[in-house]
């Protein structure tokens, strides 16, 4: 996922420079417990900001958007949504389903105000890093003061 994602955003770079375009947006979600999934968006992360950096000389600013939780209609696609009975998670099959469909307890930010928010910011000529989405900036507070193991901690309570 990770190479894709390299491999566009570099593809993309010629283009851009050829252009009249000055902005650059990406666009990374924040689920930051679910193993190589959160790997490869931490990695998006990095190269996003290390693009931002390439692009200065070149006057196109690049948007980081790491997007918390949103409202959407992905949610509606796990209703029959069922583990192969060897699976090693079959025990949680019932939380991993519930958050799936967006029943997991957390608030999700409406997609509309999410959309206004982020096109504002875009159409303003922001560049860096913003994040939006309901528990985006707890993720972020939480990500850059607390030890892992406190958010560990903290998603384990919520499986238990």
């Amino acid at each position: 996922y990770f190479r894709l994602c390299e491999r566009a955003l570099y593809g993309f770079v010629p283009s851009i420079l050829h252009s009249k375009i000055h902005h650059l947006v990406i666009f990374i979600l924040t689920r930051r417990e679910l193993g190589l999934y959160a790997a490869s968006k931490r990695s998006l992360e990095i190269l996003s900001e290390t693009l931002r950096l390439e692009m200065v000389p070149f006057r196109v600013a690049v948007l980081s958007v790491v997007t918390g939780a949103v409202q959407t209609e992905g949610q509606t696609y796990f209703q029959d949504w069922k583990l192969p009975e060897d699976s090693l998670y079959k025990p949680i099959e019932d939380l991993i389903a519930e958050r799936a469909r967006g029943k997991d307890g957390y608030r999700r930010m409406d997609r509309t105000q999410y959309a206004k928010y982020v096109a504002d910011e875009i159409t303003n000529g922001k560049s860096g890093k913003i994040w939006q989405g309901a528990n985006a900036g707890a993720v972020k507070f939480g990500s850059s003061f607390f030890p892992q193991s406190m958010m560990v901690s903290f998603n384990s309570n919520r499986c238990l």
